[in-house]
């Protein structure tokens, strides 16, 4: 394998998908699997709600991710968590950030 292209991603470069997809030059076309790949992409990169991993021959693999948005948030201990429409915690916001947000409040 040559090359790895991304496309779809906003939240992070591509070299960031790249580097924690675990697909690196010099592999096999199918030394992997891809739900591996795409489990590794969505552990690593919150924002990316799904992946699909497309091997080109001779020498390329295609990741093609869907990035999830932000349209709610909690203040769960303190901390203002962002979260996905299907309520998937996506990261941490600042009270501006928020703003533009859904608040849900949580029960203690």
């Amino acid at each position: 394998m040559r090359n790895v292209e991304v496309t779809g991603a906003s939240q992070y470069s591509d070299m960031a998908v790249i580097r924690v997809c675990g697909v690196e030059e010099g592999m096999n076309l199918y030394d992997f699997k891809a739900s591996d790949v795409t489990d590794r992409i969505i552990y690593h990169c919150p924002y990316i709600k799904s992946a699909d991993i497309d091997r080109k021959l001779p020498s390329t693999v295609a990741l093609t991710v869907e990035e999830d948005e932000v349209r709610y948030c909690a203040n769960i201990f303190g901390e203002i968590v962002a979260l996905s429409p299907g309520l998937r915690v996506l990261g941490t916001l600042t009270p501006e950030e928020a703003a533009n947000t859904i608040l849900l409040r949580l029960p203690g």
